[in-house]
């Protein structure tokens, strides 16, 4: 579990980095150029996710999350909704993208909730 946690936490900080911390990021790239940046980006991002399927691997299912066994049947109920949502967005104009303004964008929240 602790393969597993720390995975997600370089995986999940070396993102992080990119994202929220714009300055010292352009600092770095001045630094080292954007070539080796890139190679130092993507060697830690590819050793977070080796260690985030290492501790997944080596983990028990029970010990990583066992979901509720009555709340399965919502899950497939929201999943139906999200298809239903999403298969909307491609036909013509009807009710459900009236009443939803974007339903491909609603059915992948809802897709997203349920899991």
């Amino acid at each position: 579990m602790a393969t597993f946690i720390a995975g997600l936490g370089m995986f999940f900080a070396t993102h992080a980095f990119t994202s929220f911390a714009r300055g010292p990021r352009g600092a770095l790239v001045a630094k080292i150029n954007e070539a080796p940046y890139k190679g130092l980006y993507a060697l830690l991002s590819l050793a977070g996710f080796v260690l985030i399927v290492q501790g997944w691997s080596g983990a028990s299912a029970a010990s990583l999350y066992t979901p509720p066994a009555f709340l399965r049947h919502v899950t497939y109920l929201l999943t139906v909704v999200a298809f239903v949502l999403m298969a909307a967005a491609y036909l013509p104009p009807g009710r459900i993208a009236a009443a939803t303004k974007h339903p491909m964008l609603a059915g992948v929240k809802i897709w997203a909730f349920a899991h």
